[in-house]
């Protein structure tokens, strides 16, 4: 799992609390064991997609990702 808050970006910057979030949920073993953390922290889930791809030709298996949109209100 991986915490995705625009850390990589060209203009992004260094942010400890979300540092701290990212490290912790590198540790959890399971998609809802993050998302209840996150939610412990004050975040909602607002939206998801699953994106779906294909991984070998001809060999019928896919790969699904799925994405979380979370927000934490003001």
């Amino acid at each position: 799992m991986e915490l995705d808050y625009g850390q990589q970006a060209k203009d992004g910057t260094p942010n400890s609390e979300m540092q701290q979030a990212s490290t912790a949920i590198g540790k959890l073993k399971s998609v809802i064991a993050a998302l209840n953390y996150l939610s412990s922290q004050g975040w909602e889930c607002v939206g998801f997609n699953s994106i779906i791809s294909k991984v070998a030709s001809g060999s019928g298996y896919t790969d699904a990702q799925t994405g979380y949109l979370m927000r934490r209100p003001k």
